[in-house]
C-alpha cells in the first residue's frame, strides 16, 4: 500500500522531535524482521515509533509490537484508530482526524510534546480514571437571603462548569461546595483572611436536618443558620446569567478517599487508557 501524505509527515515530524531531544534516529529502518517507521537509539536504549494512519487490529498490534520486543526495541505506537479497551502491551498515543495533533486521554497536544513524553517514559498504562493531584475551581460570591433570620448575607460555590478532572484532562464530576477536598480548602484560605471571603459567613461543616448528615457548607454571617446547598445552586443559576465572572479562581489538592462517592464509583469504572505518568 502506497504511503500517505500524512503518513511521511508524521514520521519526519517525529525524526525531527527525535534529534531534538539528542536522540540519533533512522527512518524506515530495520530492526529484527520488520521495518519501524522511525527508530530513537540513545545509548542501549532502541525506540521505535512507528504510525498507523489505517485501522488496525489488537491482535496485529500485539504481534508486531511482540517482534520489536523481542529484537531488544520498545515500541510506541501513532494512531488514528485506537484500540478499545486499551491494550497494556500496546503503547499507543491517539491522533486528530488530521493527524496534526497527538491525544492521551482527553487531552491534546504536538507531536513533538508527545514524542517527548515518550522518550522521558512518560506514559503509563491505567486501568481507570485517575484524578489529578491538583485541581482547578471557578469559584462565585453572590448575595442570598437567609430563611431564618431574613436578612442578606454572602454565599460562595463552585462553577457548574469547574469539573474534577483525570490526570489526561477528561471530565469526571461536577464540583460542589459540600466535597470534602473543596470545602476544607476553601474554609483555610477563609482562615487565613483571604480578601474575597472576608464578607462571607464561616466555611465549615453543618448538620442538615434535611439530608441527616454534617457538610461543608454556607452559613448565615448574622444567625449561623446553615444555607441548604441545593438552594444556593438553584440561587447562583439566577445569579449567573447576569453575572458570569466568577469571584475568584483557586487550586486544591484532592485525595481520591475524599472525593464524592458518585465521583469515587465512576473511578472505578473502565476505560482503561494510556496516560499521563504523575510526576
Amino acid at each position: 500500500m502506497a504511503e500517505t501524505l500524512y503518513h511521511r509527515k508524521l514520521k519526519e515530524q517525529i525524526a525531527q522531535a527525535c534529534t531534538k531531544y539528542g536522540w540519533k534516529v533512522q527512518v524506515e529502518a530495520r530492526i529484527g524482521s520488520q521495518t519501524a517507521d522511525v527508530l530513537a537509539e540513545r545509548g542501549s536504549r532502541l525506540v521505535v515509533f512507528e504510525v498507523q494512519w489505517s485501522r488496525a487490529g489488537e491482535r496485529e498490534l500485539t504481534d508486531r509490537n511482540r517482534r520489536y520486543r523481542l529484537a531488544g526495541a520498545e515500541s510506541v505506537w501513532f494512531v488514528r484508530f485506537a484500540p478499545e479497551p486499551a491494550v497494556p502491551e500496546v503503547k499507543t498515543i491517539g491522533l486528530s482526524k488530521d493527524g496534526k495533533r497527538a491525544k492521551v486521554g482527553c487531552r491534546e497536544l504536538s507531536i513533538e510534546e508527545a514524542v517527548e513524553l515518550s522518550l522521558n517514559n512518560g506514559l503509563i498504562f491505567r486501568r481507570s480514571l485517575v484524578p489529578a493531584k491538583v485541581q482547578t475551581a471557578e469559584i462565585f460570591k453572590f448575595p442570598m437571603v437567609c430563611w431564618k433570620c431574613g436578612r442578606i448575607t454572602q454565599v460562595i460555590h463552585p462553577s457548574p462548569e469547574s469539573l474534577y478532572r483525570s490526570v489526561c484532562n477528561c471530565e469526571l464530576w461536577q464540583m460542589r461546595l459540600s466535597d470534602e477536598p473543596l470545602g476544607q480548602a476553601l474554609s483555610e484560605l477563609q482562615k487565613k483572611g483571604m480578601r474575597e471571603l472576608r464578607d462571607v459567613g464561616p466555611i465549615r461543616k453543618r448538620f442538615s436536618r434535611t439530608t441527616e448528615t454534617a457538610y461543608w457548607s454556607n452559613g448565615c454571617k448574622w444567625c449561623g443558620a446553615i444555607m441548604g446547598e441545593w438552594f444556593v445552586i438553584d440561587e447562583l443559576l439566577e445569579y449567573i446569567y447576569e453575572n458570569p465572572e466568577p469571584a475568584f479562581r483557586m487550586e486544591f489538592e484532592v485525595e481520591v478517599s475524599k472525593l464524592p462517592f458518585e465521583l469515587r464509583e465512576e473511578l472505578c469504572r473502565p476505560p482503561s487508557h494510556w496516560c499521563f505518568r504523575e510526576k
